[in-house]
Protein backbone atom coordinates (compact mmCIF):
# COMPACT_ATOMS: atom_id res chain seq x y z
CA UNK A 1 0.00 0.00 0.00
CA UNK A 2 1.00 3.31 -0.64
CA UNK A 3 0.07 7.17 0.45
CA UNK A 4 0.20 10.00 -1.04
CA UNK A 5 2.02 12.69 0.03
CA UNK A 6 1.77 16.88 -0.56
CA UNK A 7 4.94 16.76 -2.19
CA UNK A 8 4.59 13.72 -4.61
CA UNK A 9 5.27 14.78 -7.63
CA UNK A 10 7.02 17.88 -7.08
CA UNK A 11 10.36 18.09 -9.52
CA UNK A 12 13.56 20.07 -7.84
CA UNK A 13 15.92 21.57 -10.46
CA UNK A 14 19.49 20.67 -9.69
CA UNK A 15 21.17 22.60 -7.02
CA UNK A 16 24.48 23.02 -7.05
CA UNK A 17 26.83 24.47 -4.70
CA UNK A 18 30.62 23.86 -5.73
CA UNK A 19 33.02 25.43 -2.86
CA UNK A 20 36.24 23.44 -3.09
CA UNK A 21 37.34 19.69 -4.27
CA UNK A 22 35.96 18.90 -0.60
CA UNK A 23 33.14 20.77 -0.10
CA UNK A 24 30.62 20.30 -2.59
CA UNK A 25 26.48 19.68 -2.81
CA UNK A 26 24.41 18.59 -5.12
CA UNK A 27 20.74 17.88 -4.43
CA UNK A 28 17.88 17.66 -6.87
CA UNK A 29 14.19 15.60 -7.23
CA UNK A 30 12.52 14.11 -10.38
CA UNK A 31 9.23 13.57 -8.93
CA UNK A 32 9.65 10.68 -7.61
CA UNK A 33 12.52 10.56 -5.43
CA UNK A 34 14.75 12.99 -3.60
CA UNK A 35 18.62 12.22 -4.25
CA UNK A 36 21.97 14.29 -2.77
CA UNK A 37 25.10 14.30 -3.20
CA UNK A 38 28.46 15.98 -2.12
CA UNK A 39 31.61 16.32 -0.46
CA UNK A 40 33.19 14.71 2.90
CA UNK A 41 32.02 18.18 4.47
CA UNK A 42 28.57 18.35 3.00
CA UNK A 43 26.62 15.46 4.38
CA UNK A 44 24.61 17.68 6.97
CA UNK A 45 24.07 20.70 4.55
CA UNK A 46 22.59 18.22 2.24
CA UNK A 47 20.11 16.60 4.44
CA UNK A 48 19.23 20.43 6.28
CA UNK A 49 18.47 21.79 2.65
CA UNK A 50 16.67 18.78 1.53
CA UNK A 51 14.16 18.93 4.66
CA UNK A 52 13.70 22.68 4.69
CA UNK A 53 12.83 22.09 0.73
CA UNK A 54 10.43 19.31 1.99
CA UNK A 55 9.01 22.10 4.77
CA UNK A 56 8.59 24.25 2.29
CA UNK A 57 6.73 22.25 -0.03
CA UNK A 58 4.51 20.94 2.78
CA UNK A 59 3.63 24.45 3.68
CA UNK A 60 2.68 25.84 -0.06
CA UNK A 61 0.61 22.21 -0.68
CA UNK A 62 -3.01 23.10 -0.78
Amino acid sequence: MTFATPVEGRVLDRVVVDDSAEEWLHYWSDGNSIRAAGGPRRLRDALKSILDQLSEWQSTAG
